[in-house]
């Protein structure tokens, strides 16, 4: 080991930064433009095998679909610039709390486990 590194400060501040870079996906207005491409980028690439573009995966997928799904974004982007900064927040918390619903949901359930079981 390296003198003055800690693998586990290290994990932490890797840790800090990518939850950082997460965050800043959907909270920033100047980077939620970034998120919101990605978003837009995945789900039409992850929407091509079931257009029957590809076979399993995303391997020979045309090159139009791949230029359309580079491009309609950034379109979508210029159109809905006032929008976008909103739209990410909420999605955010969105999905925030669908996790803490989750979460919440198998507290539950291993709550009803554990008395059942007894």
């Amino acid at each position: 080991m390296i003198r003055g590194t800690d693998p586990a400060y290290e994990g932490q501040k890797l840790g800090e930064g990518l939850t950082k870079m997460l965050l800043g996906l959907f909270l920033h207005p100047a980077f939620s433009y970034v998120g919101f491409w990605l978003i837009c980028f995945g789900l039409l690439l992850s929407m091509a095998p079931a257009l029957g573009l590809s076979g399993k995966g995303l391997k020979n997928l045309p090159n139009w679909y791949v230029l359309s799904g580079i491009g309609l974004p950034v379109v979508l982007a210029v159109l809905l610039r006032k929008f976008i900064p909103k739209l990410m927040q909420w999605i955010f918390f969105i999905l925030v709390g669908g996790l803490a619903l989750a979460f919440l949901g198998g507290i539950v359930s291993a709550i009803i486990e554990r008395s059942t079981s007894s």
